[in-house]
């Protein structure tokens, strides 16, 4: 991943529609200043990987929380944000932005891995639509087992919240690589993601194939799995469009 991502923020400003704010390039200035018109809303990004050890927003701002949807996005590197170009650029952020909800972003990087205490998590932040995005990292059994628990904790809690299934993208080199890696597999696992969708299966289930992902070429990847910002803006598009939806009905 480049350093931007990794340890960089990302700063956007509404103007009509969301706006990028530029950073410079002094890197023995640590203070960046801005100049608005009036009042704005903004959305500032932290780093995808690295964490702050402080940060100091002056003058004062006003933060009045706006009453949005919440959607929360729970997988693995690709959901955390590997490799867009910048902290904002994550296909949940882009969403969050486009959709104007609240974008809460548990993606972990190789641990992806429907892991229940998160799920206990889910339960606790009660939001109105969930994200699920963690076959790459699971193996077929993995989103069987794991799955069925990690959903049957999410069901116990939030039986009417709208849960959308994501399969993996294909790799655009999956059939020249491991056994592990290669096509069969990928399609082993999204297999194993439409069984656990089947047994949870209600009014409030919705699934996102990999057609409709459709990221298999070297534009959208920087490695023939992980998602640039070409990549996440399309994820962005199908996953978003299938939110707005939702959200159209409720």
């Amino acid at each position: 991943m480049n350093n931007i991502a990794v340890n960089g923020i990302d700063l956007f400003v509404h103007d009509s529609v969301w706006k990028h704010m530029f950073g410079h390039y002094n890197r023995d200035n640590d203070t960046l200043m801005y100049y608005t018109n009036g009042k704005k809303e903004f959305r500032l990004y932290f780093p995808l990987y690295n964490s702050l050890k402080g940060i100091e927003i002056y003058p004062k701002v006003i933060v009045n929380k706006k009453e949005v949807k919440k959607v929360l996005f729970y997988g693995t590197s690709i959901t955390q944000g590997a490799s867009a170009s910048s902290s904002g650029m994550s296909y949940p952020s882009i969403i969050g932005r486009n959709l104007d909800v609240e974008s809460i972003n548990l993606g972990f990087s190789g641990l992806g891995h429907f892991t229940y205490e998160i799920a206990e998590l889910i339960c606790d932040v009660n939001p109105d639509i969930i994200v699920i995005d963690c076959v790459p990292n699971c193996t077929p059994d993995m989103i069987l087992v794991e799955g069925s628990k990690f959903m049957e904790k999410i069901k116990s809690c939030l039986a009417e919240t709208p849960v959308i299934f994501v399969e993996s993208s294909m790799r655009e080199s999956a059939s020249y690589l491991s056994k592990e890696m290669s096509v069969d597999y990928v399609h082993s696992q999204n297999q194993a993601l439409k069984e656990l969708a089947s047994m949870f299966i209600s009014e409030n289930t919705y699934y996102i194939s990999s057609e409709q992902l459709s990221v298999e070429n070297t534009a959208n990847t920087i490695d023939g799995t992980h998602l640039n910002t070409i990549g996440m803006t399309r994820f962005a598009e199908v996953i978003g469009a299938k939110i707005d939806s939702i959200l159209a009905k409720n």
